[in-house]
């Protein structure tokens, strides 16, 4: 097992704070977790009856509202105001954080393991967000026996292989074993 411990590549904040997510860039930190304690929850009710499916979509400044609330109709959830909300406010941040134009975005409504492999994304920096089920695994690449879950809410940050300061495949993570609870997640990156 390597000397660093898992918990020495993790930034944990407790809000989203434009300066400390800078430390993202750091060749020490892999992970940031900014837990939310007041964050949008679907009912069960709702996601239960959405269509499990998988929205893809570029959006920019201008598009974000458009698009989430496009997309979350058409996984069968047009009135949940606050969480398109959430994910305009979630999209709007990251565009700024890492000053691109244009983010890819997926929100998704899983009923299965859709990668059931822990890996490290061929991506920069990777958002993901669970607002309902089951939430993302992760683990210190050398230990296999100990898997650690994203707080339902928080936000994962996560550095791919192509950020510039990646230096091997420290922490990897994977989407969750599910139950009979479907997932509602958000992804962002680019």
């Amino acid at each position: 097992m390597s000397s660093i411990l898992l918990q020495d590549r993790i930034l944990q904040l407790e809000s989203w704070d434009a300066q400390q997510l800078e430390k993202i860039n750091n060749p020490g930190i892999d992970l940031v977790l900014i837990n939310r304690s007041d964050f949008p929850t679907p009912s069960e009710q709702d996601v239960a009856n959405a269509r499990v499916d998988s929205i893809r979509c570029v959006v920019d400044q201008h598009s974000a509202e458009v698009q989430i609330t496009d997309a979350l109709a058409d996984l069968g959830l047009p009135h949940c105001d606050a969480l398109a909300g959430d994910m305009r406010d979630l999209a709007a941040r990251f565009l700024k954080q890492f000053g691109v134009r244009r983010a890819n975005l997926r929100v998704e409504v899983v009923d299965r393991q859709s990668c059931p492999k822990f890996h490290c994304d061929a991506r920069k920096v990777r958002l993901i967000t669970t607002y309902a089920g089951p939430t993302t695994e992760y683990r210190q690449a050398d230990d296999d026996a100990e898997d650690h879950v994203v707080v339902l809410g928080a936000i994962a940050l996560l550095k791919g292989t192509t950020h510039p300061t990646h230096n091997g495949e420290y922490i990897l993570h994977r989407s969750p074993a599910m139950t009979e609870q479907r997932r509602l997640c958000l992804v962002l990156d680019f």
